[in-house]
């Protein structure tokens, strides 16, 4: 066997491995998908509603909305402390 045939063949066998990969990928992908929408459906178990974060990282929303209780507007002072001085 020549040294391009070689190569043919271990590009090819790499080839079917990244398929084999790609399928078993797109099926865990639809199980957690499926998960998901169980998970949603299911009254017991607490899914992120409108507003709310669903992953860590995700935007919080608009601190103008927070207020305090004397009825002000916008985020409590310690909000905006930086450092521990």
């Amino acid at each position: 066997m020549s040294d391009h045939e070689q190569l043919h063949e271990a590009l090819e066998d790499q080839a079917d491995n990244l398929e084999q990969d790609n399928e078993r990928l797109g099926e865990e992908i639809e199980a957690a998908r499926d998960a998901r929408d169980r998970a949603a459906a299911d009254d017991f178990i607490a899914t992120p509603g409108a507003g709310e974060r669903a992953a860590p990282g995700d935007p919080v929303g608009d601190l103008t909305e927070v207020g305090d209780h004397f009825g002000d507007d916008g985020p409590p002072p310690e909000a905006s402390y930086t450092s521990k001085e």
